[in-house]
């Protein structure tokens, strides 16, 4: 036979904790500091025409396709970059 249930229905009889949103904010915060920063290489890129990608997107037929995908993929990989940097290099408490 099973233990009855406690009045509010939790296991533990506690009511639920609200979240936390700290790791979140945290996350998040890193990632946009990444995007931006990918960004700026991005710029940096097309301003100093390395491999002619400026001249390339600024004279092909699809040039702002081109520049879409560019942004999206350079701020993915920086977002993503200064995430996990970010996590590797998070204080451990030792137990």
């Amino acid at each position: 036979m099973s233990e009855p249930q406690p009045p509010n229905g939790h296991p533990n009889g506690q009511p639920p904790q609200p979240p936390d949103w700290r790791l979140l904010k945290f996350l998040a915060r890193n990632c946009l500091t990444g995007i931006i920063c990918g960004w700026a290489v991005l710029l940096g890129f097309l301003w100093t025409d390395v491999g002619n990608i400026g001249t390339l997107t600024e004279s092909g037929s699809s040039g702002a396709l081109g520049m879409f995908l560019l942004a999206v993929m350079f701020g993915l990989t920086g977002g993503s970059v200064a995430m996990g940097i970010a996590v590797m290099t998070l204080a451990r408490k030792d137990p």
